[in-house]
This record gives structure tokens, sequence and C-alpha cells, in this order.
């Protein structure tokens, strides 16, 4: 292809992005773009229109696929637009070695969800949550605070036995 055809193809693309903003998209876009050499350019353009969109899902994915831990933490606590589990726990996995106390914030808040259904799955699953917590609150020299954590779970669910006996199991 010649170098008028990738212009063609970067604004039809452009146009494209702009109808369907979709991580596809953008990767075409960046990637006709980069070979134009226009990419640092065109960039903060389609980040524009990525954070107004309502679509907060595909501007987390596009972070996460950036780099851009901040920007999709800032995007995971907007509360006016909620996400998806799998989009939370993408965000907390990303930012476990830059931002662990965010991640350990999303994983608890995932196992707080988990204690709510009140029954044994989900207590399972909220203790795999509270693993990944645990791991970083350890590898940050935190120990004490998990603790903490610990007793305020005991304390907070003292009548959920069964959360109590998956609890125990994590220890």
């Amino acid at each position: 292809m010649d170098r008028r055809d990738y212009a063609a193809a970067l604004e039809l693309g452009r146009r494209e992005f702009q109808l369907n903003m979709s991580e596809v998209n953008y990767r075409q876009l960046r990637s006709i773009a980069n070979k134009l050499k226009q990419w640092v350019t065109i960039r903060p353009q389609l980040l524009g229109l990525l954070r107004k969109s309502a679509d907060t899902s595909v501007f987390i994915s596009i972070c996460l696929d950036e780099g851009m831990i901040d920007e999709a933490l800032a995007a995971l606590q907007d509360h006016q637009r909620p996400c998806f589990v799998d989009q939370r726990l993408a965000v907390a996995k990303a930012a476990e070695a830059v931002r662990p106390e965010s991640a350990i914030e999303i994983y608890l808040g995932e196992a707080s969800t988990h204690i709510s259904h009140r029954h044994r799955d989900a207590y399972r699953q909220a203790c795999e949550y509270l693993k990944l917590a645990r791991k970083l609150y350890q590898k940050s020299g935190r120990q004490s605070e998990w603790t903490r954590q610990l007793r305020s779970l005991r304390a907070r669910h003292k009548t959920l036995k069964a959360f109590l006996q998956e609890l125990q199991k994590l220890e």
C-alpha cells in the first residue's frame, strides 16, 4: 500500500471509530496511524472521544492495552458509569505492581459483594479475592494491615458461620 492508501484508510478508520468505538477499531487506527507516523497526534484525540463516551468498558480496556493504569483506575471509580466484574478484576490485576493499594481496594470490594450474597459458594469466591488482597498486603510489607482486615471481617460477619469457616481455610 502506498501512503495515499494509508491516508484514506486512516480517514475511513476515524469515521468508523466515531460511529463504533471499539477496541478493534482503536487497534486498527493505531496500526494505520503508526505506519503514517501520525499516532502521536491521533492517539489523544481518540482517547478524548473515549473519555466522553458512555461506554466505560471500551475506554478501560484500551487504557489497559496502552498501559494507562491510573486512567483505568480513575474510570473504574467513576460511579456514574458502572463496570463489569471482569473489567474491575482486569484493572486490579494490572494495578497490582504499580498501584497495589488500588488493587487491594478492588479485591476487598469484590469480596464484600460476594459476602453479601450469603451462600457458601459466594463465600468461597470472596475468599479467593481475599487471598489476592493478602498477597498484595504481604508483598508490600503490610502484614499488620492484613491482620487488622481479617479481624474486622470476622467481627463484622460473626453471625455468618459458613463464611467464617471459609475464612478459616484462608489462613
